[in-house]
């Protein structure tokens, strides 16, 4: 069953969205991804005590020399692997892995922390895909991250069928030294139309001949593939299989074990994978796809097309300028989702406890509510406070800054003025606005 739900504050319309497509000077602006860079990595190791390898290694794209027939997926699969593996805090290892790669990073300076999902949920809403989501909002300092909920942390992938798991363990391979692995998260460093972002996304795998200087590949496939017979590879290829799927129940919330070791993978070695039935081949599939690899910025794309279990049709393709294209011709919705993005971060600022709960109610309308409880916590608080350490001075108060609630204005109805730290009664919102950072002094 679905988790109970706290108090409305707010909802969004199609309506507010239809003006939202005005937002900023449409002759002049454009709402775009720009300086993306790879800031970390990290791999889930496949066991009971939760452990991360950093920067890890997503596994390699190692196609079968003659292809044979696989099995359809069976099993159980989460939804969120990060929240199934370590349910207390689902983004600690993220933003652990950030901070052992990036010792010097200013974290005050990051708009907003998030995931490909939350991120990916949003815009799905803007562009009018019916599909219910919900997720927390928390401010730490000045970043505001967006935290991916379920149902529960082990909810599972109902009625899981065709080839997206078996294909990938079969076709993929991890390297040596990070044999055992269940996933690979990655996490880039971007602006989003103003707002500087990290984002957190699942890498299918890599392609070796796009990275440079010849990083080493996994347990050498290509030779193995001369020097062996096919069923010796497959035995080979199954004992370091890519597995996102396990059993046992919940996993321990134990403290997060973090061992170093990996290589660090160009973003443009990744890529995305999907399967598809080869009666779907006249659908346009990569379209489909490209929202979400914009979001992520995936510029490498596989599709395979099976009969039968059987891969004879796989094509792999360079997409950068397909994400390009497709983020000049959508226009209009990436403006409402950096309006919605920043009328999140805004509200969630101007609350004393800087938290939220978004909900799809449906394509009508998306909700911000009061979180059901006080309990949810982003990051441990020894975490938390190092992310803090850049904060900037006493002086500036991010919630008296007007960059900080995003340049949209607010409702008073979500105000608390005992957010703004003041004991004075006569403070009144209502005439504030942008200009004045909603100081609460402005008269009419």
């Amino acid at each position: 069953p679905s988790p109970p739900l706290g108090p409305l504050l707010e909802e969004i319309s199609e309506f507010d969205l239809l003006n939202a497509a005005q937002f900023g000077d449409s002759r002049k602006d454009t709402a775009e991804i720009n300086g993306c860079t790879y800031i970390a990595s990290f791999n889930w190791l496949d066991q009971d005590k939760p452990t991360i390898l950093i920067p890890g290694t997503p596994p390699a794209w190692t196609p079968l020399l003659e292809s044979r027939a696989l099995e359809q997926d069976k099993g159980e699969y989460f939804r969120d692997p990060n929240a199934a593996r370590f349910p207390t805090y689902p983004l600690e290892p993220a933003v652990r892995a950030v901070l052992t790669e990036n010792e010097d990073l200013e974290t005050q300076k990051i708009d907003l922390f998030a995931c490909s999902s939350t991120v990916g949920s949003l815009l799905r809403f803007v562009r009018r895909v019916d599909k219910p989501f919900r997720f927390f909002v928390e401010v730490v300092g000045n970043t505001v991250f967006f935290i991916r909920h379920e149902n529960t942390p082990t909810e599972l992938i109902p009625e899981v069928k065709g080839y997206g798991h078996t294909f990938p363990e079969a076709y993929t391979t991890w390297n040596a030294d990070v044999k055992g692995s269940a996933s690979h998260q990655r996490l880039l460093r971007y602006d989003f139309a103003g707002l500087d972002c990290v984002l957190r996304f699942e890498a299918d795998g890599y392609l070796g001949f796009m990275v440079p200087g010849g990083v080493k590949t996994p347990a050498s496939a290509s030779d193995l593939r001369n020097d062996k017979s096919q069923d010796d590879l497959a035995s080979t290829l199954d004992s370091m299989k890519v597995s996102s799927s396990f059993g046992g129940g919940e996993r321990s919330s134990g403290p997060l074990q973090i061992e170093i070791t990996g290589q660090k993978i160009p973003q443009e070695a990744i890529f995305d994978l999907k399967t598809r039935s080869a009666w779907k081949k006249e659908l346009d599939v990569l379209g489909e796809e490209l929202p979400r690899c914009w979001v992520a910025q995936i510029p490498n794309f596989i599709l395979a097309f099976h009969e039968a279990g059987m891969f004879n049709d796989i094509t792999v393709r360079y997409i950068r300028d397909d994400v390009k294209k497709w983020q000049q011709e959508n226009q209009k919705d990436i403006k409402c989702l950096n309006w919605l993005v920043r009328k999140i971060i805004a509200i969630a600022k101007a609350r004393k406890d800087g938290k939220l709960e978004v909900r799809y109610k449906g394509l009508e309308a998306l909700e911000l509510r009061e979180q059901d409880t006080d309990e949810h916590n982003v990051l441990p608080p020894d975490l938390k406070l190092r992310w803090m350490e850049n904060d900037p001075s006493d002086d500036v108060n991010p919630r008296h800054n007007a960059k900080s609630t995003g340049g949209v204005s607010l409702p008073v109805s979500v105000f608390d003025t005992s957010a703004f730290g003041s004991d004075e009664e006569d403070e009144d919102y209502t005439a504030c606005s942008d200009e004045c950072g909603y100081c609460g002094r402005c008269t009419y």
